[in-house]
């Protein structure tokens, strides 16, 4: 069932992320392997800043303006100052969530990458329902993230949010990797089903984390 209150930031203790807050800011590499599939031959890649010089995909530094547009999944949004992004290369299978660096998805990262915006949209069946789409994407997240995504909240899952991304219905929650803490929400446009998450390491505020995943959301508007 969905809930419409916010989500719950209660379910990662602040004592969990001391205790595991000082290992990860020493390896950065491990946020770049969490919450991909086993599959994924690109899940352990850092996220790339600029795409190599023969491809045309949208490129945003940190010198430039932080306005965003995938050309190839039609959307805009405006990233936090000093993230560098790189648009999606192949197209997504709609299946499988991946590790930042992935090249179906856009992949927008803070200075110090230990934060990772990813971003992705493929075509769902005819008559394919929100809830369903979000299903799919909790199954779709990985081994290393917590099974426990797909249960009600009053069985230990998390809460999922009621809002909107770019004026369509959508569905937001927190989800937990093995090194990372991820913001995540989808939503259905234009038979597509859109999907946006954040990893953030573990050792990062947890409200600073829902701010910029908020303000992206805020600012994010389908281009077709």
């Amino acid at each position: 069932m969905v809930a419409t209150h916010h989500l719950g930031v209660g379910m990662r203790g602040r004592a969990w992320k001391r205790a595991f807050g000082s290992a990860l800011a020493a390896a950065t590499v491990a946020l770049m392997t969490a919450c991909g599939s086993s599959d994924d031959t690109h899940a352990a890649q850092a996220a790339p800043t600029q795409p190599p010089a023969n491809q045309t995909t949208s490129t945003t530094t940190a010198s430039s303006s932080q306005e965003f547009v995938s050309n190839r999944y039609d959307f805009g949004l405006t990233l936090p100052q000093g993230w560098s992004a790189v648009d999606a290369k192949v197209d997504w299978s709609g299946t499988t969530l991946s590790s930042p660096g992935a090249p179906s998805f856009m992949n927008a990262s803070d200075a110090g990458r230990t934060r990772t915006l990813m971003a992705a949209a493929a075509t769902v069946p005819a008559g394919m329902q929100l809830a369903d789409f979000r299903a799919a994407m909790v199954s779709g997240a990985g081994r290393n993230c917590t099974p426990g995504e797909s249960r009600p909240p009053d069985a230990g899952g998390p809460s999922v949010e009621t809002t909107t991304l770019g004026g369509e219905p959508a569905l937001e929650w927190k989800g937990q990797c093995t090194d990372a803490d991820v913001n995540k929400i989808v939503a259905l446009h234009d038979g597509r089903g859109y999907v946006i998450y954040m990893p953030s390491a573990t050792a990062n505020d947890d409200a600073e984390d829902q701010r910029i995943f908020e303000a992206i959301r805020q600012s994010f508007h389908f281009t077709s």
